[in-house]
């Protein structure tokens, strides 16, 4: 099914973002807020 797949794009897609994110966060402990 169509749906199926865009269900496990997505939530692929998250997964990396909030992969992504934890690992700047882990290098930038302060991060640069503008």
């Amino acid at each position: 099914m169509v749906s199926a797949w865009v269900l496990v794009t997505l939530a692929t897609l998250v997964a990396l973002a909030c992969a992504y994110g934890a690992y700047r966060v882990g290098r930038r402990p302060k991060g640069v807020r503008r």
